[in-house]
C-alpha cells in the first residue's frame, strides 16, 4: 500500500498541469520599419512576430485561443492573435502572431518619438485558453494585465 500511495503521488505531481511558458523574438528592424512607416503618415500596419512556446507537461497542450491588446500611455493602440496550436509534451513550438497598430496620428508620433528616443513602452493585456486532451480535457484559461514591454 505504501509504494501504491508512492506511485500515485509521484504521479500526480509529474502529471499536474502547469502553465506553458512563451517568448516573444523580438526583431528590430520589423520594429524599426513600422515605426518609420507611422513617421511618414501610415496609421494601420500589420505584421507577424515569432513566439516560443515552452510546454513542459508530460502531455500535450492545445493553445485554442489566444489574443490581446497594446496600450500606449493607457490607450489601445494595437491588437494581436494567436492562432490554435498543439504543442507537444516537454517541447517548444513557434507560433507566427499577428499583430495590428491602429494608432491615431497623435499616438503615431508620440510612438515615433519614443522609439527613436530608446524610450518606448507598451502595456501589453492577453488572455489565453489551453486544453489538455490527455488529461479528459481539462482545460484552463489565463492572462496577464499591464505587462511591460
Amino acid at each position: 500500500t505504501v509504494c501504491s500511495v508512492a506511485a500515485a503521488v509521484a504521479g500526480a505531481l509529474i502529471c499536474f498541469p502547469k502553465a506553458p511558458d512563451y517568448n516573444v523574438c523580438n526583431n528590430q528592424v520589423t520594429w524599426k520599419s513600422i515605426v518609420d512607416g507611422m513617421k511618414s503618415g501610415k496609421l494601420q500596419t500589420s505584421f507577424q512576430l515569432l513566439m516560443s512556446v515552452e510546454n513542459p507537461n508530460h502531455v500535450e497542450v492545445d493553445v485554442e485561443m489566444g489574443s490581446g491588446t497594446f496600450k500606449h500611455d493607457g490607450v489601445e493602440v494595437g491588437t494581436f492573435d494567436i492562432p490554435p496550436t498543439t504543442v507537444a509534451a516537454m517541447s517548444i513550438s513557434d507560433v507566427l502572431v499577428s499583430i495590428t497598430f491602429t494608432p491615431d496620428k497623435w499616438q503615431a508620433l508620440a510612438l515615433s518619438t519614443e522609439y527613436y528616443k530608446g524610450t518606448l513602452k507598451f502595456g501589453v493585456d492577453a488572455t489565453a485558453t489551453v486544453v489538455m486532451p490527455a488529461l479528459g480535457g481539462y482545460t484552463f484559461s489565463g492572462g496577464i494585465e499591464n505587462y511591460v514591454v
